[in-house]
């Protein structure tokens, strides 16, 4: 487990009232925050090279503080949007892909539509386990809320995440795309991109494009993005931070985990 950025101190978070958890295939990220989430009293984010009992005993170790409510985003697996419903046939594709894996589905509020995702049981027991009263959803799942404002030119929202990013696009209130990807370098994630404008036929010079995660706006991507397309926009969570200098962005996927389940 490795420490990438650390706002806070636990002293300060002993009266919060949320703890919101995301949890990747190599990374996590927790904030403890007052109710409506509009305040962080401490933060942080961490890398994993594989989540094994160990690293798990640690996070629980280092998160486990009382609060109100919990609130955990499991973004695991090559997670899919499926119709409800969906033949048994297309699970048990899935279901191989992920040799050892626990297979979920779990309902989209308001959309008639499962994700669909693997998580090793070994993770998804120490969820149950340690959280029992936590809500959890996946990041497919949450990130739909986003979709019924979507414009009529269209918008794709970039997570970036460490060595994997989700990207979501949509248009006129209707879903395009919602995938999660592999990447090794700003080439990959252009790519990305400009396949789902050419894909669904957005304009590269209308499509709103709204960035979160782990985006340095000093970085080769950030400068390359504007090369491509004109309306780029870092998404910030809106919530007040104790004094430091970690962009804040980089946290905004933890305030759309309340905002999508609240």
């Amino acid at each position: 487990m490795k420490q990438l950025f650390y706002i806070g101190d636990q002293s300060s978070s002993r009266n919060a009232e949320r703890l919101l958890l995301r949890m990747g295939e190599y990374w996590a990220a927790f904030a403890y925050t007052n109710e409506d989430a509009s305040a962080v009293y401490e933060l942080g984010y961490f890398t994993v090279d594989e989540w094994n009992e160990n690293e798990l005993n640690w996070i629980h170790d280092r998160l486990f503080r009382p609060a109100g409510k919990v609130q955990i985003g499991l973004d695991h697996g090559a997670g899919l949007l499926l119709p409800s419903g969906v033949p048994g046939t297309v699970l048990d594709i899935v279901s191989e892909r992920s040799e050892g894996q626990t297979i979920v589905q779990e309902p989209v509020n308001g959309w008639q539509l499962n994700t669909v995702f693997s998580i090793s049981p070994q993770l998804q027991h120490w969820v149950n386990n340690k959280f029992p009263e936590a809500g959890t959803i996946h990041q497919l799942s949450a990130m739909m809320k986003f979709v019924p404002s979507s414009p009529g030119d269209g918008v794709m929202y970039l997570d970036l995440r460490q060595k994997d990013l989700h990207l979501l696009a949509a248009a006129n209130g209707r879903l395009l795309l919602s995938q999660q990807y592999q990447y090794e370098g700003y080439e990959d994630i252009l790519f990305y991109l400009l396949r789902t404008c050419e894909q669904f036929g957005l304009s590269q010079e209308k499509v709103a494009l709204k960035l979160s995660g782990l985006i340095d706006i000093e970085s080769s991507l950030y400068k390359e993005l504007y090369q491509y397309f004109i309306l780029v926009e870092l998404r910030e969570p809106g919530w007040q931070l104790p004094p430091n200098e970690i962009p804040s962005h980089y946290f905004t996927s933890l305030k759309d985990l309340y905002l999508c389940v609240s």
